[in-house]
């Protein structure tokens, strides 16, 4: 344990602004993190992510030949909505039975 008492003023203060330095540090990463967070939950990443899948699976089926591309990529694209609806599902479950006290 240290003794605070052996330290300087100027030695204490210096301390006291590394503190304040790994401080906002660590605010500005939880802001980060939270930004990040935000968007991977976001309507709009998901309502991409979809129009993306839809878009590059029926030009895939198109350049295969798939006798009804646009109505075959739905498929995937239907199936990704789903898992976003039951993944954070899962993962609730999951970490409850993982991290129960």
């Amino acid at each position: 344990m240290t003794d605070y008492h052996t330290f300087s003023h100027g030695e204490m203060l210096e301390r006291v602004r590394a503190l304040e330095g790994a401080v906002e540090e660590l605010r500005d990463r939880n802001r980060r993190v939270e930004r990040e967070k935000a968007w991977e939950t976001s309507l709009t990443r998901r309502m991409l992510l979809v129009v993306l899948t839809y878009g590059i699976t029926a030009l895939v089926f198109w350049k295969i030949a798939v006798p009804s591309p646009l109505s075959d990529a739905l498929i995937p694209s239907t199936g990704y909505i789903i898992s976003t609806l039951t993944v954070p599902w899962a993962k609730q479950a999951w970490l409850a039975r993982r991290y129960q006290q």
